[in-house]
This record gives structure tokens, C-alpha cells and sequence, in this order.
């Protein structure tokens, strides 16, 4: 009977597991569920091959340099399956060829016969046969050819393979991460770069720092992710560190083709960390990207330090390499450093940004302990891409892997459910402080600041031709006039506001305001509004309930600017 009585609830709990996880699987977006099943079928297979290549064997050959480069602008797939047939010098060539017969009708360049000599036979003598070197080979019977880390880089140890975990923590499981393209040029030459060789965990050792990457978002109080270039590669928007490595870069697989940066969706990694975010997981984002990808993913805008500049703020135009940070997003770039207890650097190279700094102090704190400028406990950083940073030995946790397979893992191991992405997607305004079509009140005065005075908070008026000022910035009180709402943006015209341009403040241009920036600014999130009416488009809110006031066409009161 005692054993009746223990068997009940260990099936009430299956019922509970599987419900939960039917449910899971009928939420969760379609490409997580995807890359999953891909992942976990590729576990039950021979993913990379580091032995000798054979005659017999069949394998694909990489493409050309020239392929390489057709190859990432028509993202197509130039590589060949082919059987090796003999293996051996060549007369007159230094070095060992590899002799390949070329299979599924690819046209060759001879038929095992070169110069007079036969080196192989090809099927009824076609001309289907290649000469290549080693290195062109990408895989043996289906697997990826790769070495180990410690072939491609001297010294390597566990801490640069794995992050400090490995001084903690029992890996003795974890093995090293392969070096599945390999390129000795810089990733980004003139900085603190690395060589561009793209390393990847094995699938066993991904679950288990997946695993760890869980566990330490779940125990911060205070984290922030830090992204670069490599977060956006897979939503179109290209990067630096890839170009060395060109079409054999791994970064971009599955990069979407786009008609423009600008018109850019959220991918996966964008759509995960705003769904963390929302659920009081991650508390700041870090951004050095400029494409509002964070923001149409739904993480808030009021949380998000685009340090770099943004597409999508007038206030905060693009930042040239010898151009000046905004002084306001530098202190609030500090105060996060000092508040973060965990950092999840994505997607970027760690080549030495200033903005660096918030990942590096973190890292830092987390090897030292508690101190009196860090009174809190420190997790540590964590580095989420396929090439090495100048930072690996200085992380907790180090993982080798595309960011999409990351965050998909991730999101099944936290069973976080990430909602589909609706394209195209439709801004969802608040409904509160709406006055009109595109006129909000808003809690700033007239000058753009932030106030709790309600005689002083004005109208936001976003309507075509309405006059705006810019608020911060280099481009500070420069005034320019709304153009449209198109694509999620308001376009709005004014002087050219790029930091030593010869065109500062004179040669009119677009910059673009997104449409998040409204229930931002109804909701008083931010410190400013990032424009500010003015001229006969300034108007009070008080304007609206005092019939007295001199009034325009539509019945709202006109302000004199301070």
C-alpha cells in the first residue's frame, strides 16, 4: 500500500510535465522549435570529421575564393559533392593533391588525365575530374571537416575555451570547441581584434553551458546584454568582423536578404532577450548597434543604451570613430556598469570600445569580489559568438556557437516562450494621452524635459509638416519639419547633424523617429523627448481646456516659445 501511495504522485507529475511541455510546444515560435529539432538531431550524427580524408570516400568541397564571393552577395550555395579518387603529388606541383570526381552532373576540368599522365579514372572517361589542396575539402561523408582549438592556436587553455567556469566548476565533460573555418586575418583590422578563425562547441558541450548561461540569468538581479554587429548578421544587416573570412563565414548562415538596413526585422536573439526582458530577467541592454532591432523586438526603449547612435532617434545620430558619445548616455553607460551583475556579451568582437568597459568591469568585479565601489556580488561576463575576443580568458562562461542555436537552446532549457514574430508589424499605440491622429500628451514642457508641472507639459504633435527641434546631441536645437509616417517611422527633415561633416548644420537630410518612441515618451520614460514642437506647432495641454486662449484652426492654444 506505502508503495500505491508513492507511485501517484510521481504520474500526477508526468500528467503536469507533459501538459507543460504540449503547451510549450504549441506557444513557442516555429524557428526555436525548429532550430531545436534540427540540434537535437545532428546529436545522433557525426557532426565534424578530424581524420585523414581516404580514397572512396565522398565529400564536398568548399567553394573558390571567387565562389566565396558570389556567394554572399547571392547567398547561394557554391559548393560540390565529389568521390575522392586518388590522393598524391602532382608532376612538377610541391605538395599532396587530392584527385575528386565531381558527382551530380557538376562539369569538371579533366578526366583523371593531366599532361599526359593518368592519375585516376573518372565514370566513362567525362570530364569530371578536379585537382585541389587539402584545405578545400569542407566535408567527409557528411561531416565537417575541423580541428580542435589547441591545432589552430598556441597555448590554448581550458579558461579561453570555456571562461573562468573552467576554474570553478567540474567540466571535466566539456570538450574543446572546433575550428570549423579558419582564417588567420584580423577581424578588425586597426583595433584589438583576434584572427578571424570561427570556432564551434560540439552539441554535448552547448547544452551543458546553455545550461550554465540559465543558471546565472536566473540568479542575477541586474543583467545586461551587450551586442555588436554579429546579433543583426541574420536579420540582413552586415558586419565587420565576417568580411576576412567572406563566404565560408559561419556568421552569415541563414542571413535574411533585406532591401534596406532600415527595413530590418528582429531575429530570434532580439525577440528572446526583449521576451526575457519583459519577463524580469534581463534589466539593461547595452546596444552598439544602431538598427532599432531591440525596440521593434519589444525590449524597452527606456532600458536600451544605443551608446553608438541610432537610425531611429534624431536626438542621438550615428557616432563617427573619432566623434564624440552623448555626455548623458556615457554617465548612464557608467551607472549601468557599476549596477550589472551579470553581462552577456553578443555578437561583437570586444576589440576595444570604450563601451567595452561595461563587460570588462563586470568581469573583473566577478574575479575580485565584493569591494566598496561594488558592494554586490558579481556573476561575471558571458561571450556568445564564433570567433575569439581579447576578453575569453576573462569571462565566466565562453560559448562557441551561431547566436540563433544559442537562444533557441535557451529559450527551451528557461522554457520561455517567445512569441512569433507578426510581419508586417503594426505599432500598437497607448490609448491613453491620445488627443488626435498623431497628438499625444506627454509629460515635458516646452523645451523638451521632463516635468511633473501640468500647467507647463505640452502636445506632441507628429503630424506632417509639423516643426519639430532636436533635443540633444550634436545636432541640438537644429529645427526640421516632419515629412511622413512610413515604415514604422516618422521621417523627419533637418540639417545634417554627423559630427565633422562638411555639411553640419547646413545640407538638409532625413533622420527618423520610431514609432516606439510614443508610448516611451506618453508614459514619461524617458528623460526627453527626443524632439520638441516649435513655432506655431508648440501648443500647451492646458490649451485644450481654456476657451479664452488664442487659439489656431483646430482649437487648440498657441504657445510663444522661451
Amino acid at each position: 500500500m506505502a508503495e500505491a501511495v508513492k507511485l501517484v504522485p510521481a504520474v500526477n507529475t508526468l500528467i503536469e510535465d507533459q501538459t507543460e511541455h504540449a503547451l510549450y510546444m504549441s506557444q513557442q515560435d516555429l524557428q526555436i522549435l525548429q532550430i531545436c529539432e534540427e540540434f537535437d538531431r545532428e546529436k545522433e550524427v557525426q557532426l565534424f570529421h578530424e581524420g585523414k580524408i581516404e580514397v572512396g570516400q565522398k565529400v564536398t568541397l568548399a567553394p573558390s575564393d571567387r565562389e566565396a564571393r558570389l556567394a554572399a552577395i547571392n547567398q547561394k550555395d557554391y559548393s560540390k559533392e565529389a568521390r575522392v579518387k586518388w590522393i598524391g603529388e602532382i608532376k612538377d606541383k610541391e605538395g599532396i593533391f587530392y584527385g575528386l570526381e565531381l558527382l551530380n552532373g557538376e562539369e569538371g576540368k579533366h578526366n583523371g588525365v593531366v599532361d599526359g599522365v593518368q592519375y585516376f579514372e573518372t565514370t566513362n572517361g567525362a570530364n569530371t575530374g578536379v585537382f585541389v589542396r587539402e584545405m578545400r575539402i569542407s566535408c567527409v561523408e557528411g561531416a565537417t571537416r575541423a580541428k580542435r582549438m589547441s591545432a589552430v592556436v598556441d597555448d590554448a587553455e581550458a579558461v579561453g575555451m570555456h571562461g573562468r567556469v573552467a576554474l570553478k566548476e567540474d567540466i571535466s565533460s566539456w570538450k574543446e570547441p572546433f575550428c570549423v573555418v579558419e582564417c588567420a586575418a584580423d577581424a578588425r583590422p586597426g583595433y584589438s581584434s583576434m584572427p578571424s578563425h570561427e570556432y564551434q562547441d560540439d552539441h554535448e558541450t552547448l547544452e551543458k553551458k546553455v545550461a550554465v548561461l540559465a543558471r546565472l540569468i536566473r540568479a542575477s538581479k541586474s543583467a545586461c546584454i551587450y551586442s555588436g554587429a554579429g546579433l543583426s548578421t541574420s536579420s540582413g544587416i552586415g558586419d565587420y568582423a565576417s568580411k576576412a573570412a567572406g563566404g565560408k563565414s559561419q556568421i552569415n548562415k541563414n542571413r535574411k536578404k533585406i532591401r534596406s538596413n532600415i527595413d530590418a526585422t528582429p531575429n530570434i536573439g532580439h525577440r528572446t532577450f526583449a521576451q526575457l526582458a519583459i519577463l524580469g530577467e534581463i534589466e539593461n541592454w547595452v546596444q552598439q548597434n544602431h538598427d532599432g532591432l531591440p525596440q521593434k523586438a519589444g525590449f524597452p526603449q527606456h532600458r536600451l543604451n544605443e551608446i553608438h547612435g541610432a537610425w531611429f532617434d534624431p536626438s542621438n545620430p550615428v557616432v563617427p570613430m573619432s566623434g564624440d558619445l552623448r555626455e548623458d548616455l556615457v554617465d548612464w553607460l557608467e551607472d549601468i556598469e557599476q549596477k550589472s551583475d551579470l553581462v552577456i556579451a553578443v555578437g561583437t568582437s570586444l576589440c576595444g570600445m570604450s563601451a567595452d568597459e561595461v563587460f570588462a568591469s563586470c568581469c573583473e568585479a566577478e574575479l575580485k569580489g565584493k569591494t566598496l565601489l561594488r558592494p554586490h556580488k558579481s556573476l561575471g561576463g558571458v561571450i556568445i559568438g564564433l570567433q575569439q575576443t581579447p576578453y575569453d580568458d576573462d569571462s565566466y562562461l565562453r560559448i562557441y556557437s551561431r547566436i540563433d542555436v544559442v537562444v533557441a537552446l535557451l529559450a527551451r532549457q528557461m522554457r520561455v516562450v517567445v512569441p512569433s514574430m507578426k510581419v508586417p508589424i503594426r505599432p500598437a499605440y497607448p490609448k491613453e494621452g491620445r488627443v488626435k491622429r498623431n497628438v499625444w500628451k506627454v509629460p515635458y514642457d516646452r523645451k523638451g524635459n521632463k516635468t511633473d508641472d501640468e500647467s507647463e507639459m505640452v502636445l506632441w504633435d507628429l503630424n506632417d509638416g509639423a516643426k519639430v527641434k532636436v533635443t540633444a546631441g550634436p545636432g541640438k536645437g537644429f529645427v526640421g519639419t516632419i515629412t511622413c509616417f512610413e515604415n514604422l517611422r516618422w521621417r523627419i527633415r533637418l540639417p545634417t547633424q554627423r559630427q565633422g561633416s562638411d555639411d553640419f548644420g547646413k545640407k538638409k537630410k532625413n533622420y527618423n523617429l520610431g514609432y516606439w518612441w510614443v508610448e516611451t515618451c506618453v508614459k514619461g520614460l524617458w528623460p526627453k523627448l527626443p524632439v520638441v514642437n516649435c513655432g506655431k506647432s508648440l501648443k500647451l495641454q492646458s490649451s485644450l481646456l481654456k476657451p479664452d486662449t488664442v487659439q489656431d484652426a483646430e482649437g487648440f492654444g498657441l504657445l510663444r516659445e522661451a
